[in-house]
């Protein structure tokens, strides 16, 4: 596990951001069932574009050569979130309680060309933790039903627990 500080600005802008990504998945989300939240899309959406910004950040701050898919985009991008020489990420952002980290199981069998994933949860203000897993150590992690699909699962206390992710 890593913990950084991240600056001010990446609330609000994941906040615009995040409500713009809202109003252009609206269409599929209705077209498509398993995509929609209820009232939580926006939600799921400025946490997502904060992640992203944050792992962003992460990244050039320590000068390291990435590529990252456009925040915005009319329709999902069959895209890694970043890219780090030979690792293909996807972000995952997290809320500050959420006991597990989550990985959509059908999002994760399909996740073509996604090597790793990259799980961000913020904490006290501007501070972030992050914990990587390679995508097949999450298809070796258990599955429950999360109300809108089935993910794959890791309880991040058990995380803490085990000194081998440290």
């Amino acid at each position: 596990m890593i913990e950084i500080d991240y600056p001010p600005l990446i609330n609000p802008a994941s906040i615009i951001l995040g409500k713009l990504r809202d109003v252009y998945n609206a269409e599929m989300n209705e077209e498509a069932a398993h995509f929609k939240r209820g009232e939580r899309s926006e939600h799921v959406n400025v946490l997502g574009v904060k992640g992203e910004l944050i792992a962003q950040y992460f990244l050039f701050t320590r000068r390291s050569l990435y590529t990252a898919t456009k925040l915005l985009a009319q329709k999902p991008l069959a895209e890694p979130d970043i890219t780090v020489g030979d690792k293909k990420f996807d972000v995952k952002a997290i809320r500050t309680d959420a006991p597990d980290l989550l990985v959509n199981a059908v999002a994760h069998a399909k996740a073509k060309g996604i090597t790793d994933y990259w799980f961000v949860q913020c904490f006290d203000g501007n501070r972030a933790r992050f914990w990587f897993y390679t995508h097949a150590e999450v298809s070796e992690w258990p599955q429950k039903d999360c109300k809108y699909s089935m993910a794959h699962y890791r309880t991040i206390k058990d995380i803490k627990k085990d000194k081998t992710d440290e």
